[in-house]
């Protein structure tokens, strides 16, 4: 499986077999480049723009965004309904666990919460967790940290963080590297384009800070 982070929470998920999910496209005015990838499936975790802009992927793919479980091609998808971090109103967030090429990717949104019962169930046996660090609308570092513990995943790839592109004005987030600092004991990883097999997983949990293609 190739992972591609897009910017932002935008990831392109690309099985052996060549079947493409992307997950939260994200509008170009909060500062990233507009999105040029065909993907064969868009799974949303909310409905705010910096996740759920369907319009601006090319192509006509098929879109998943509400809870439940489905099968699209071999791919199984479930997600499981969350809190939202940041305004109270906000209560609305999907989580996503993907299965693909027997790796099992797990994809929190703007998760404004530290998972138990339910949700922590849901996660179980998650490989390679994609998860917000930035703050202010989601969970910040030190958060995301002691999911990370609750986890143990094999892999962990930071999202939703503040970068040279972003716009701070509506997007005030922390730095990814509030986040990786917390991890002084932990191989990190920097990477553009992510490939992983089932196989090769790391037996200790490694942190992969990924550059934004957009």
């Amino acid at each position: 499986m190739q992972i591609e982070y897009l910017a932002h929470s935008c990831f392109l998920l690309t099985s052996q077999s060549g079947f493409r999910v992307m997950i939260d496209p994200y509008d170009p005015k909060i500062g990233y480049g507009k999105i040029q990838r065909h993907t064969d499936l868009i799974l949303v975790t909310h409905s705010h723009t910096d996740h759920n802009n369907i319009s601006g992927v090319p192509g006509a793919a098929k879109v998943f965004a509400s809870a439940g479980e489905k099968d699209f091609n071999g791919v199984k998808v479930s997600a499981m309904i969350s809190m939202h971090g940041g305004n109270p109103e906000d209560k609305f967030n999907l989580v996503f666990s993907i299965s693909m090429d027997g790796i099992k990717i797990a994809h929190m949104g703007d998760l404004g919460e530290i998972p138990g019962g339910p949700l922590l169930d849901f996660l179980e046996g998650t490989q390679v967790l994609m998860i917000p660090v930035g703050g202010k609308f989601t969970i910040d570092a030190v958060q995301a940290q002691k999911i990370v513990e609750l986890i143990k995943p094999s892999v962990v790839i930071p999202m939703h963080f503040r970068t040279a592109a972003i716009d701070r004005v509506r997007l005030p987030l922390a730095p990814v590297e509030d986040f990786s600092s917390l991890f002084a004991n932990t191989k990190i990883l920097r990477e553009s384009v992510f490939e992983i097999k089932a196989g090769d997983l790391p037996e200790k949990t490694e942190v992969v800070v990924m550059n934004h293609t957009y």
